[in-house]
């Protein structure tokens, strides 16, 4: 009777015991893993690459994996998106290093030398990663139990000059009043300009009013405040600047995602470049029709006077940002030599 006893509690564990425990396992692997995303500002052009990745990841873990943005500060205001994500407030963030001032320093190197950006929204993808894989620039971001997660790209033009007097020289900036940040705004100084600033929609404003003759921006992007509209030209060919804008999330949270559902996001990571040209192609004709429609003449900027432009800023701007670097210890020389050593691995033109 005993071992009776014995085999029906042996085999009624294996069939019931054991099977359950794979369902729940399995169950437990097709758990739906939902992150939010914090990003300042609405809805807009600059976003179409994000909600491209997003929807692909939730499309090949077959909804396994999704990625919910809020727009607008709703989760964070955008100066403690960094503490929001070491916190685990949320699992991933637009963040910018103008916007969070102290907190990235490495990070907004290529938005604060002002003149490495590459044109094809591919190469500005690449040049990104790249950057955000030396140790010194991966170590600032760990402080926040944070780390890179999509670069994102401006499209097929960088920092422009709207304005509303032709600009053709560098000559041409003399006595104009002109919004931008720092640290390039030394370099309108140096030319006779001065600097007003102002957001987006407050310069709306101001050129309505002509309180601003030129704005320096990324004018695919600015298409959503309408900055077009107050403006008569727009410069191309200075290629200034370079969004230092990226999504990032929590190494933690991403620590936890699933083998496989990483495996997606690495396949991802290698086919987005190329996407990244063909999303901005439909991006860059809606926004450039949105700019002919409002009427604004297009006016090419000679490249030897952006040589010129280039070697001010090397003169002004630079070594500010030496300075900054190494007050707070950290290598310049090393990582100024690395990033224009990619910039000009991807078609940049940084003159000696």
């Amino acid at each position: 009777m005993g071992k009776k006893l014995f085999w029906l509690f042996f085999v009624g564990t294996f069939i019931f015991g054991i099977p359950h425990g794979v369902i729940e396992g399995f169950a437990a692997e097709q758990k739906t893993i939902e992150w939010k995303c914090s990003v300042f500002g609405p809805d807009r052009v600059y976003l179409r690459t994000l909600h491209w990745f997003n929807k692909e990841l939730e499309k090949r873990t077959y909804g396994r994996f999704k990625i919910k943005v809020y727009y607008g500060e709703v989760l964070s205001p955008t100066k403690k998106v960094f503490d929001g994500l070491k916190a685990g407030l949320f699992e991933s963030a637009m963040g910018a290093a103008i916007y969070t001032p102290g907190a990235t320093p490495l990070g907004g190197l290529p938005f604060s030398l002002s003149c490495l950006g590459p044109v094809k929204p591919s190469d500005q993808f690449r040049l990104t990663w790249d950057y955000n894989q030396h140790p010194l620039v991966k170590a600032e971001i760990d402080k926040f139990n944070a780390m890179l997660f999509l670069p994102t790209t401006v499209g097929d033009c960088l920092y422009e000059i709207y304005s509303n007097k032709l600009i053709r020289k560098l000559e041409d900036f003399k006595g104009l009043r002109i919004r931008d940040v720092p640290p390039s705004g030394v370099v309108w100084e140096k030319l006779g300009g001065r600097i007003v600033s102002g957001t987006y929609a407050e310069i709306y404003e101001m050129a309505s009013r002509n309180m601003v003759d030129e704005m320096l921006v990324e004018p695919l992007t600015a298409t959503w405040f309408r900055i077009q509209e107050v403006f008569k030209y727009l410069t191309q060919g200075m290629s200034l600047k370079m969004a230092a804008t990226y999504i990032y999330c929590s190494k933690k949270a991403f620590e936890e995602l699933p083998g496989d559902v990483k495996e997606v996001y690495y396949n991802l990571l290698k086919e987005a470049p190329a996407q990244f040209d063909e999303i901005w192609a439909g991006g860059s004709r809606d926004a450039r029709a949105e700019i002919n429609k409002a009427g604004v003449k297009w006016i090419p900027f000679p490249p030897e006077e952006r040589i010129k432009l280039v070697k001010i800023i090397k003169q002004e701007v630079w070594p500010q940002q030496k300075e900054l670097l190494d007050k707070k210890g950290l290598p310049s020389k090393e990582i100024f030599d690395y990033l224009v050593g990619l910039a000009r691995k991807y078609g940049v033109v940084v003159p000696d």
